[in-house]
């Protein structure tokens, strides 16, 4: 019994030492071509995003590594705030007019959707509204933005019966319900 645990310990050596060698040799080779390995840590929208636009440019027949992609997001002109130190106080007032700015604002874009909080909805019709809902604000970021949306707009939310009655929704209720209508849609 202990030759086999020997022998297996050996072998398992030897695998360790291949892979080193393996890495080794694949960091050589991003060495010379000028890059270096680095560890970071991303949080997982930031992720979501990478992995999202690496998968976009493997469909596209192009693929790229997330090094590229965080490559080509660093190399995109800086505002000129980011670039000169002080330059605030150095700017006039009637210039600062000039400057374009692009400012991420939160807006929950309603015009879709219709208000329901006097109406019967049929089925299709509630998914219908759920999948828009979907389509307006993707990913896991936006859950409660969802279900806000649907308590503005009066969508009747499912009881413990099975029936439609007017409730709150939440972002478990809505991501359950907007699955289901998509798993409908499938079957149709």
């Amino acid at each position: 019994m202990d030759y086999d645990i020997q022998k297996k310990i050996e072998r398992l050596k030897k695998i360790d030492e291949g892979n080193r060698a393996r890495s080794k040799k694949y960091l050589d080779k991003i060495k010379s071509q000028g890059k270096r390995q680095v560890s970071i840590i991303l949080d997982d929208a930031t992720i979501d995003e990478l992995t999202l636009r690496r998968d976009q440019s493997i469909e596209a027949g192009q693929p790229v590594t997330f090094g590229d992609i965080i490559k080509a997001a660093l190399q995109k002109p800086k505002p000129i705030f980011d670039i000169i130190p002080n330059v605030k106080k150095n700017i006039k007032p009637n210039i600062i007019k000039n400057v374009n700015i692009d400012v991420k604002e939160t807006v929950i874009k309603t015009d879709d959707i219709p208000d329901c909080h006097k109406k019967e909805l049929t089925q299709d019709e509630r998914d219908g509204i759920l999948l828009n809902v979907s389509k307006l604000y993707p990913g896991r970021k936006h859950s409660q933005t969802r279900a806000n949306v649907l308590n503005d707009k009066g969508i009747p939310v499912k009881d413990k019966k099975g029936g439609w009655v007017r409730g709150q929704w939440d972002a478990k209720k809505a991501g359950d319900n907007i699955r289901l209508a998509k798993k409908r849609l499938k079957k149709k």
